[in-house]
Order: structure tokens, then sequence, then C-alpha cells
């Protein structure tokens, strides 16, 4: 009888590396294992929630260091002792907005994210950006080169816009992408860009699964 393969998350990996270092790691092993796993460099990422930013003062002593890595290295020293990979990954998200777990969860999905002006995931292979600017108030979706040179279709396909429609998502010829906004100004919510990304995952995979 033959076994199953079992393929482990990269949440999960990151956890395994971290229990590997016990209790001895900092900011350095951290942006490691997230560009080794996420093929994501912290250091060069936008602080994109400011606030977090007030705690620190920038001095002589970190003149020469990148605002991520002087706040990244702050919050993980505040409990480096107890700190759990979740933790990290929700100190990460609270600083870059860049949320791990979403990402691992799309291992294979063939979708780009793009998110307050910098790429969070992005594959030679992807078929379709979800791109969220600032404030996370609109979202628009669109083809990727890769998608256009497979199909000839520079546009987001017409299974696509129908599926989207009902989640309040219309087409912008225009553009040649489909758009959401928030008409009261407010982030769209997390359950709403699951039910986006979901959305666009089932028809990669009725359709476009190459």
């Amino acid at each position: 009888m033959g076994q199953t393969k079992t393929t482990i998350s990269k949440v999960e990996m990151m956890d395994q590396y971290l229990k590997s270092f016990g209790k001895d790691f900092g900011y350095e092993e951290v942006r490691q294992i997230v560009h080794s796993l996420f093929d994501i460099d912290l250091e060069t990422k936008l602080v994109v929630f400011k606030e977090y930013l007030a705690p620190l003062s920038f001095d002589e002593t970190n003149a020469d260091m990148t605002v991520a890595r002087v706040a990244l290295d702050y919050y993980l020293n505040q409990s480096k002792s107890d700190l759990t990979g979740k933790e990290i990954r929700n100190i990460i998200k609270n600083l870059f907005g860049i949320n791990l777990e979403g990402i691992s969860s799309l291992d294979g999905a063939k979708i780009s994210i793009y998110s307050k002006e910098q790429w969070i995931t992005q594959h030679e292979h992807d078929l379709f950006v979800v791109d969220t600017p600032l404030g996370d108030a609109e979202v628009r979706i669109y083809p990727t080169p890769h998608f256009t040179e497979k199909t000839g279709l520079e546009r987001v396909p017409t299974e696509l816009q129908q599926a989207l429609a009902p989640l309040g998502y219309r087409y912008d010829p225009d553009h040649n992408w489909c758009y959401y906004c928030n008409l009261t100004g407010e982030s769209v919510g997390h359950e709403f860009k699951v039910e986006t990304i979901e959305t666009i995952r089932q028809i990669i995979l009725d359709l476009y699964n190459y």
C-alpha cells in the first residue's frame, strides 16, 4: 500500500525553523526565514501602519538602518523570549500589511498580490493580479502578461467577470480589469478578500489550470 505524500505549508515550515533556533533568534534570523520561504525581503518593505513607528527613535546608532529593520527589530525584542511563529507573523502583518498566513494559503494558486504599493507575492506563471491600493478600500483584478501569452486575452475573461459580479465587482473596459470600491471608504474586510481570491482560484482550476 503506497504512502500518502504530505506537504507542509510555508507557515508550518517557518514555525519549524523558528523552533530550531530555540530562543536564540532575532531580526536577521526572521528576515532570512521569510526571504527563504516567501521570497519577501522585509528590509525593502514599507512600514505601512505608521502608528507602530511612534515608540521608535532614529538617532546616530541606527542612522544607517532601514525603517523596516529598526521597526521589526524593536517589536521582536519586546517579548522575544516567548514569541510564537504566529505572533511574529502578526507583527509583520501589523507593520507591513503582509499577511504571511494568507500568502501561504495561496501557494500554487497562480495569483499575484500587489498591496499598498508593493508586491506581496508574484511568480512568473501567475495568471491574475489582485491589486489593493493604500487604504484597502478598492480592489482591482487584472490578467498577468503570462495569462495574455497563454490565452491571447488582454482583459479579465467573461467567466471571471461573471463570477466576481455577485461580490460587487464591475468590469471596467477602459482598464480591462474588474473593480470594486467600498463606497464608505473603509478597508474591505478579510472575509471579502478571501471570497475574492477563492473565486479567482476556482475559475483558474476550472478553466486555466495550465
